[in-house]
């Protein structure tokens, strides 16, 4: 019983261990989505109902930062 039970996992694990996904992520090649713009400061500075958090952005020092990275 106990050499089923191994046989059956290791042909479970033999089936999940080959499939693996190869597609690359747009942003590991260095490409960012159409959609997503330039920088999420200047879209939220545009969209015209974040002033208050534009606002503390910018108070905070963190003008650069959303602009090149987008988060903190």
């Amino acid at each position: 019983m106990n050499t089923k039970i191994y046989k059956m996992l290791c042909l479970a694990c033999a089936l999940t261990g080959t499939v693996a996904c190869t597609d690359k992520f747009d942003d590991e090649e260095g490409k960012s989505p159409t959609w997503l713009g330039s920088n999420i400061y200047d879209y939220l500075n545009e969209r015209g109902d974040c002033h208050y958090f534009v606002r503390l952005i910018d108070d905070e020092g963190l003008t650069d930062v959303m602009k090149l990275t987008g988060s903190n």
